[in-house]
């Protein structure tokens, strides 16, 4: 269906580029690896789990796990906006990533808090009171939860710039950490070791991404903290822009 719309926008049949297939392979398997590695850092925790506790344990801490990562909305959608703009303007992306990043960070936080209010009485009236134990480990989740939607947003800066090798050497650390600390904390402290350990994996990436960020992007990670006024620009002008629209 695709290729039906698309068949005008060429002229004759398509050919096959092997130039540019060999440069989107090579691209893609550097982030994929990348991508396999955070996917095992978000759930590792919970086989771990599962095989130095009980089973209710393991529900209790998906739980806490579930809830935590609706923080997460707000930075995977701000990443979706940086990663095409970066790889369009690398130059205009050294100022406009570091304001995304703090706008996000802020708004990750606070959702965060809002969240962490009502986590306890929400989880005791949707889930009853079997499952109040849930909270502890979503308390300790979350810090590391808003530092890894920080580092969400300069992931996506440094894979427009056609760095997708660090982020996938971060994931690398981070699934490290995380391992290591699963067998130190859940032995002993069950879901609450598991999310303090995801919760320091987490903070890890972040401080590891402000690093090669700085690098990537050629500027001081120091930078990304700087609020200003432009920052309060920008948030007006994007709530007048949301103002403008209606539905037709």
């Amino acid at each position: 269906y695709l290729l039906l719309l698309l068949k005008g926008s060429w002229n004759g049949r398509p050919r096959l580029n092997t130039a540019v297939i060999r440069q989107a392979t090579a691209y893609g398997v550097r982030g994929q690896l990348g991508t396999l590695m955070q996917f095992f850092n978000y759930r590792l925790d919970v086989l771990l789990l599962g095989h130095f506790r009980s089973l209710e344990e393991v529900g209790l801490y998906t739980l806490a796990v579930s809830l935590a990562e609706f923080v997460w909305y707000v930075p995977n959608a701000s990443a979706l906006v940086i990663f095409p703009r970066t790889a369009v303007a690398q130059d205009e992306a050294r100022s406009f990533t570091p304001l995304v990043f703090r706008i996000t960070s802020i708004a990750t936080l606070v959702a965060a808090v809002v969240l962490a209010a009502v986590a306890e009485p929400l989880i005791t009236l949707v889930y009853g009171p079997a499952f109040q134990r849930s909270a502890l480990p979503f308390y300790l989740l979350i810090p590391g939860v808003v530092c890894l939607g920080a580092a969400k947003v300069l992931t996506a800066d440094l894979s427009g710039r056609g760095l997708p090798g660090y982020n996938s050497m971060g994931a690398l650390i981070s699934l490290i950490v995380t391992v290591a600390l699963d067998f130190l904390f859940i032995p002993p402290f069950g879901p609450a070791g598991a999310a303090a350990a995801s919760s320091v994996a987490y903070i890890t990436t972040l401080i590891y991404t402000l690093v090669v960020y700085g690098r990537g992007a050629q500027a001081y990670p120091w930078t990304l903290f700087r609020l200003g006024w432009s920052d309060v620009r920008a948030v007006r002008e994007a709530i007048a822009r949301l103002r403008e629209v209606r539905p037709r």
